[in-house]
């Protein structure tokens, strides 16, 4: 297998569970912004969690957004990154 394949690979399996996880948090964040309580009603929780209301579920809420808006740009420019990469490897930089 050669390096180019090997880097694609590499940069699926990197870059893949990012994007799901970032929406995931979005979601979350969305959700607890809009019902101004965290965790958001109908949220599956391991054991019994006070909720929290108003504006500090709000701030916690643009926080899980922050996070998601980080974690995507992250993945983006993990993926920038690493096609640079190979263009290196293609033109026989490296």
């Amino acid at each position: 297998m050669g390096a180019r394949v090997r880097l694609a690979l590499l940069a699926a399996a990197l870059i893949a569970p990012l994007l799901p996880f970032a929406a995931y948090l979005w979601s979350i964040g969305r959700r607890t912004v809009r019902n101004q309580r965290f965790p958001p009603p109908g949220v599956r929780v391991l054991r019994a969690t006070a909720a929290t209301t108003g504006g500090s579920a709000v701030t916690r809420g643009r926080v899980l957004q922050g996070l998601a808006l980080v974690l995507g740009a992250a993945a983006l420019a993990l993926g920038v990154m690493l096609w640079r990469l190979d263009q290196l490897f293609a033109g026989g930089g490296l």
